[in-house]
């Protein structure tokens, strides 16, 4: 678009009245933390190609990428994708966490409680580097080398758990700081999960309790869930058994299909991380997107609804967040819509995908789709 036409455009625009909606999107996706000992040159380049390790992993939504031939091709170079670094403090609480997983995790029989403690309490770092990688670089990497590229606007996943201890069982409360919780949210964080609890007020209680979340009822869960507007929602059971196993259960909702997964250890870290791993590979292996490996498709995308200069910064914004999208180009103004020249990595599907996700635009049914450009997506901003 020339810069005459540009001028033209938000002219007009800026003749409309003010408003303002913002998409979900996980701002810090290409950010990660990586606990270290020293700020050492060696030490700080083995933590990067780490950092990158875990972002190939968030990013692709795929655990077992880093196997991959193309991936290791990126990993050698992981460093010229850095953006900048900087170290900080891990928090106190964090640290002793960290040694409580470390000790649970330690099978020596020879050793005692107090000795592993010790040793962990010697050895347990109390920095970490967090590294910022280039967005547009290693995305652009990614589509070239066909490996799937996982948006940062995600669904918002609601998760019911049950858990028994003992012969009691209850649903996790968000608002305790448990164990449980506090490792919930490490690893959802690590894999770029967005991951809410539910409330458990009256309005909760009144439709759903423990036997429905432990039965996975899928009427009372649906009913129960339906307040919160989450994208996926999932129902999990998690118990000690008698042999001193974790045990957990989860089912998957998400847009009619479900799936459902179990996973059993001796450790309860591992019970977790192993759950909410599985809970991103399912994610990820519906919105995640490959590049066609074609020719550029060029589509056109109707927006309609537009009141002002806000809502075209916005709507712009958001279109270049798209993982899908390679080019999106403002080409004309017609009363309250704007019409983009769109460029994309992957097909039209993969972009109504990533839409339907967002809150910025809703598809909008055109009845005269028929007698039009079959490359033609109409939408209307949300208000």
């Amino acid at each position: 678009m020339n810069n005459l036409l540009a001028r033209y455009l938000l002219l007009n625009l800026s003749l409309f009245f003010i408003g303002s909606v913002n998409a979900t999107t996980l701002a810090n996706l290409y950010e990660v933390s990586v606990p270290v000992f020293s700020q050492s040159n060696k030490e700080r380049k083995e933590a990067t190609t780490k950092a990158f390790e875990e972002l190939l992993i968030r990013v692709t939504g795929k655990r077992d990428v880093l196997s991959l031939e193309s991936s290791q091709k990126l990993l050698t170079n992981s460093r010229r994708f850095v953006r900048s670094f900087r170290y900080e403090e891990i928090p106190t609480s964090e640290v002793l966490r960290q040694q409580q997983n470390k000790v649970s995790e330690v099978s020596d029989a020879n050793q005692s409680t107090d000795e592993i403690e010790d040793e962990q309490e010697q050895s347990q770092p109390a920095q970490q580097i967090v590294v910022s990688f280039d967005e547009k670089a290693v995305k652009n990497s990614l589509w070239k080398s066909q490996l799937p590229v996982w948006g940062k606007t995600r669904p918002n996943t609601l998760l019911w758990l049950a858990v028994q201890d003992h012969e009691h069982r209850k649903m996790l409360d968000a608002s305790e700081a448990t164990e449980i919780l506090a490792l919930l949210k490490q690893q959802a964080e690590k894999r770029g999960v967005p991951l809410t609890f539910p409330n458990l007020d009256l309005e909760d209680q009144v439709k759903i309790n423990v036997t429905d979340v432990w039965g996975a009822y899928k009427i009372p869960i649906d009913d129960a869930s339906s307040r919160y507007q989450a994208e996926a929602v999932v129902s999990a059971q998690l118990f000690l058994d008698d042999a001193g196993m974790w045990q957990t259960r989860w089912h998957l909702y998400q847009s009619g299909d479900e799936s459902s997964w179990t996973f059993s250890a001796p450790h309860l870290n591992v019970v977790i991380y192993e759950s909410i791993d599985q809970l991103a590979g399912a994610l990820a292996e519906r919105y995640a997107q490959v590049s066609s490996g074609q020719d550029d498709s060029r589509f056109l995308i109707h927006i309609s609804d537009v009141s002002n200069l806000a809502d075209y910064e916005k709507i712009n914004r958001y279109l270049n967040t798209l993982s899908v999208v390679k080019r999106a180009e403002l080409t004309q103004i017609q009363n309250d819509e704007l019409i983009y020249e769109l460029e994309l990595r992957s097909n039209p599907r993969a972009l109504k995908q990533a839409i339907a996700l967002g809150k910025t635009l809703s598809a909008q049914e055109d009845p005269f789709a028929v007698e039009i450009d079959v490359n033609r997506l109409n939408y209307r901003l949300k208000p």
